[in-house]
């Protein structure tokens, strides 16, 4: 896939947690160098997932209810997450 305008919330955030496909890499990455509002954008959706990784990390003893997506939406994020603890 070739990013020919701002790339999606969903490919941000795939690229921060590292499991975006490596065809969408530069593009994403020669975006953002030079988009400020994607930087921005980026920059917020790291502190999201820092977040929730420091979370998940600090509070891993504590049993959480079964989370379930949202019809439509791809657990890839809350498994990249969970397999980093």
């Amino acid at each position: 896939m070739v990013v020919i305008s701002h790339p999606s919330d969903d490919l941000l955030e795939t690229y921060s947690i590292g499991s975006c496909p490596e065809a969408d890499l530069m593009e994403i990455e020669s975006h953002v160098m030079f988009c400020a509002t994607c930087a921005e954008r980026l920059s917020r959706v790291d502190e999201f997932v820092d977040l929730i990784k420091r979370f998940l990390r600090d509070n891993s003893q504590i049993d959480l209810p079964a989370f379930r997506m949202p019809p439509g939406t791809s657990d890839v994020r809350t498994t990249a997450i969970r397999s980093e603890r």
